[in-house]
């Protein structure tokens, strides 16, 4: 017998045992594992938000950092997706509204008592647009 037969014989014995020890104590082990599970779920819970905290600027920079280097096609999946999803749109803006009119009501006042000014800017801009082209 040359070496790798011995080691093939070997290796499915191995996996042989490990499958009866597994299915003879299958109960134990699954216990085990659902201890294991239960006395570090604090401890998981801990590290993913470590790890958020952690990495939370450097996901804000890439984020930024993909913005701006691709406005142009960013621009051009979201018109896109209006053009094929207006009615889905409009009926969400709808039941949006109706859902919340007092709160939608006071959020366009805030935004106009907010932005007074520009608001008349843009209509003298506006105003003087159409002057000139009628002159």
């Amino acid at each position: 017998m040359s070496k790798f037969n011995i080691e093939y014989i070997l290796n499915k014995t191995k996996k042989e045992k490990a499958k009866e020890y597994y299915e003879n104590n299958k109960e134990h082990i699954r216990k085990q594992q659902y201890e294991y599970y239960e006395n570090n779920k604090e401890k998981r819970r801990n590290q993913r938000k470590e790890y958020y905290k952690k990495n939370r600027e450097k996901r804000r920079n890439q984020q930024k950092e993909y913005s701006e280097n691709n406005k142009e096609q960013i621009k051009k999946r979201q018109n896109e997706y209006k053009e094929k999803n207006k009615e889905y749109i409009k009926n969400q803006r709808k039941e949006y509204y109706e859902k919340n009119k007092e709160q939608v009501k006071k959020q366009i006042k805030k935004y106009y008592e907010s932005h007074k000014e520009q608001i008349k800017e843009r209509k003298k801009k506006n105003y003087e647009k159409i002057k000139s082209k009628i002159t």
